[in-house]
């Protein structure tokens, strides 16, 4: 017997708002910056989560006065996407903080990093080597907890996911753009699966 796809509830626009409204009124330490751009980039790209937590401080550059997004996905193929102004500025002053603390992202560092260990002792510092560098990246877990943890506290729930993200996303831009649009986004080979999956 087949099985039917599961479809993945996106955020009421409402709910959207409220989390976007919450993480733009945090006190702009080096965490929430880091956050910030975390949960705008998640609802700005549609993107799987290996891809993002592979991501380097050389996917994210400028192109005039925008600023994109280069990453491997699906396919291992290389997709860019030009970010929304509020995502490329919430990575900015990310970066910017990251840089403040004397821990800049070089190119071949992880874009999202861990800013303490389980211990709570602060690792930012490790000091970069190339692509053997010693600067740890999120897991999918982490990168999970982070986004429910903000969604919690903007009185949304713990049950989000970064597949609620690409839902939401993906369900701004059937309703925007057009079903075909939303599946040259999701990289879907039919639009049928778009259909049945958001």
């Amino acid at each position: 017997v087949d099985c039917l796809p599961t479809t993945t509830e996106a955020l009421p626009e409402d709910e959207f708002k409220g989390l976007m409204s919450y993480i733009d009124s945090l006190p702009p330490t080096l965490m929430n910056l880091r956050d910030r751009a975390i949960i705008k980039t998640l609802f700005g790209v549609i993107i799987r989560n290996k891809a993002f937590i592979n991501l380097k401080g050389k996917s994210f550059y400028a192109v005039g006065d925008r600023f994109r997004l280069k990453y491997i996905d699906k396919g291992d193929r290389i997709f860019e996407e030009t970010l929304h102004p509020n995502t490329a500025n919430a990575i900015i002053e990310y970066l910017q903080a990251m840089k403040n603390e004397g821990c800049d992202v070089l190119e071949a560092d992880p874009l999202f990093r861990p800013i303490h260990n389980g211990s709570g002792n602060n690792i930012i510092n490790f000091e970069s080597n190339g692509e053997n560098n010693l600067v740890k990246h999120f897991s999918v877990n982490q990168i999970t907890n982070i986004l429910r943890r903000h969604c919690k506290r903007a009185k949304i729930g713990d049950w989000v996911t970064s597949h609620t993200a690409k839902a939401t996303v993906t369900s701004e831009i059937v309703e925007r753009h057009g079903v075909h649009m939303a599946q040259r986004k999701t990289k879907h080979k039919r639009t049928d699966q778009v259909i049945a999956y958001y």
